[in-house]
């Protein structure tokens, strides 16, 4: 098979039984790689079982991760790949993806996808060198934070790891990739940690890239790259990092302010790329495998009470999470709390979240110091902050708590506590403004996942940084409106779907790339000579699918929805009052995607697509 090794690696954690798989080439042109293969996988090796009974945290409960075919190819920005299973913190389909050199190993290594299932008795890691693959004990390894776990296998290859966090099974966990890169979203980390699989290092040389058409896979690199390096948002990433989110969020309406209820927050000057990049504290640039871009920073802050050493610099969702949630204007602080997420591998966007929530349940009076265990949850308090994350870390405390997230977190505390919360289907909101970006709010309610701005385009192509006119036009429907959105929406969730999810594209790196530059570089890589239409169709059979997985976990039509929180205007600012018709474009979504009234897939659809026949049979009886 073109564009792939033709080979999944599955490790059983409980019997120590080592196996490969063939990749089944209906199953890769049918659903492609990254998350769209992860959930076709999940339902097939879950065959025949019930798959509503699968719990999170159990030994049934299979941890996959996907390549996809442009991994290891010439294309630029298509490092990534997917990491999926039913979520510990949302109770339905979890998925998060990642970039980095991990995945690039893997297929060197002879592999797609790697399943991991079973639960070991005492700690594991995973050593995958080529068809060489062995289970170690990790018991000195267990209870190391993942830069010194990084450190220790790093002589051994390519690392993925957890932190304390995710061996104690908590619901904010991530795994990290290296040092610059997490599979922040979903609590994939405590999947992990419940297995005892501390990390897995790989080293391969087995498998040397081998595409359908080369010629064409060489033009089209050096023609992305020069889209590249003259398109704005890209230049902007290369210079500053996304980090640049702030300084333009901060005039339109987009930075989320006191969890989410002001408009106005004037330490944000404080906190901008800008002042980052004048700061000192930046030391370096990096990169992901065949990236260009490069739009990663390394920082250092050698003096003061927030001193670390040489580490990774954070994302704006980070920046966001610690700054303007807090209303804190405290960049070293921040620049802290990030290194401190990614030791104990934590999803900053989560965290920041709860943190937020417990600030303002605080200040409501919904709990108090005797809650807290003596903390004094005062906004713009960087000491009392910092502590509270060490907290939630190593799961102790009060910090033990938010760990589990936000929505079990306001489970019995006064009802009006649960208007503080922004979580759509358990998941916290990315720091991106539904009351400005109203096409992002219906994306929001209807996600797989609950509220994500990365698995489909529809923020990108409204904010008018990414431009898919085969999809959007040429306008980008300047916000707030709730004019066409809902066609846009399921639209810009089919691309993403095949696109950034599956044939695993990064989001930053490939922004600049439009359909037509997608089309041609899976068909170069594998062969399948999928046209506008099929690209469409699989990016709808993926979306549906994991539709499906959720249906059957409980996701109904209550849950497609905006909490209060997003769908109340802000005080001040440049979108002040302003809320979004969440409802009446919900309405004509419905139609589109082809749900029945009770949220469910229409089995038509079902079987339009395709879908495996036990899946289909689950969500048709519902």
């Amino acid at each position: 098979m073109f564009g792939y090794a033709g080979k999944i690696l599955q490790v059983d954690l409980t019997t120590g039984k080592i196996n490969t798989l063939p990749l089944d080439e209906k199953m890769a042109r049918d659903y492609l790689g990254g998350t769209g293969m992860g959930a076709a996988l999940y339902a097939k090796i879950n065959e025949g079982k019930d798959i509503a009974a699968i719990e999170a945290l159990s030994p049934e409960n299979p941890l996959i991760f996907c390549t996809g075919p442009l991994t290891s190819s010439p294309i630029p920005a298509a490092s990534r790949f997917g990491a999926c299973s039913r979520s510990p913190l949302t109770n339905k389909w979890g998925e998060s993806n990642s970039g980095g050199f991990f995945a690039n190993e893997l297929k060197k290594a002879g592999y797609d996808a790697l399943i991991i299932t079973g639960a070991a008795t005492a700690p594991v890691y995973l050593a995958i060198n080529n068809d060489d693959i062995k289970l170690l004990p990790a018991d000195d390894l267990w209870g190391k934070d993942t830069t010194a776990t990084i450190d220790i296998l790093k002589e051994k290859g390519q690392v993925m790891s957890i932190g304390v966090t995710g061996e104690k099974c908590a619901a904010v966990a991530s795994i990290a990739v290296g040092k610059h890169n997490f599979f922040g979203r979903t609590g994939m980390g405590a999947v992990m940690g419940s297995k005892k699989l501390k990390a897995v290092v790989v080293k391969g040389s087995a498998y040397k890239f081998t595409g359908a058409d080369s010629e064409r896979l060489k033009e089209l690199k050096a023609e992305l790259v020069n889209i590249q390096k003259n398109h704005f948002f890209t230049n902007a990433l290369s210079t500053v990092g996304s980090t640049c989110g702030v300084d333009g969020g901060k005039d339109v309406g987009d930075l989320p302010i006191k969890n989410w209820q002001i408009g106005e927050f004037p330490g944000a000057n404080n906190i901008t790329a800008a002042h980052l990049m004048e700061s000192g504290w930046v030391v370096g640039t990096a990169t992901c495998w065949g990236c260009p871009v490069a739009c990663k920073k390394e920082i250092e802050i050698k003096e003061g009470p927030f001193q670390t050493d040489e580490c990774a610099g954070p994302e704006y969702e980070t920046v966001a999470s610690f700054g303007s949630m807090l209303l804190i204007d405290d960049h070293a602080f921040i620049l802290k709390a990030n290194d401190i997420c990614n030791r104990f591998a934590m999803d900053t966007m989560t965290v920041g979240s709860a943190m937020a929530v417990a600030f303002e349940c605080f200040e409501k009076g919904y709990i108090d110091e005797k809650d807290t265990g003596g903390l004094n949850l005062a906004w713009a308090d960087p000491v009392t902050a910092l502590k509270l994350l060490y907290q939630i870390g190593n799961v102790e405390g009060f910090g033990a708590k938010l760990a589990q997230g936000v929505d079990k977190f306001v489970e019995g505390l006064d009802p009006a506590a649960k208007d503080c919360v922004n979580t759509v289907k358990g998941l916290p909101s990315p720091y991106h403004d539904p009351r400005l970006l109203w096409a992002l709010g219906l994306d929001y309610a209807t996600g797989n996942i609950g509220a994500s701005h990365v698995l489909s385009h529809t923020m990108f192509t409204q904010l008018g940084y990414a431009g898919i006119p085969e999809i959007t036009g040429e306008s980008t429907s300047p916000p707030p409106s709730d004019e066409g959105k809902a066609e846009w929406v399921k639209k810009c969730q089919d691309f993403g779907a095949f696109a950034a999810t599956s044939a695993s594209i990064c989001d930053f790196g490939g922004i600049c790339f439009n359909a037509t530059h997608v089309l041609d570089s899976v068909n170069a890589a594998t062969g399948f000579n999928y046209n506008f239409d099929s690209l469409m169709e699989t990016g709808e059979r993926i979306f549906v699918l994991k539709r499906c997985l959720s249906n059957i976990w409980g996701i109904r039509k209550k849950d497609d929805a905006l909490p209060k929180r997003l769908r109340t205007g802000v005080q001040g600012g440049p979108m002040n009052g302003v809320e979004p018709t969440i409802d009446k474009m919900l309405a004509e979504y419905y139609p589109l995607r082809g749900l029945k009234d009770n949220g469910c897939i229409r089995e038509d659809i079902i079987a339009r697509l395709g879908i495996q026949q036990d899946i289909a049979k689950a969500v048709n009886a519902i």
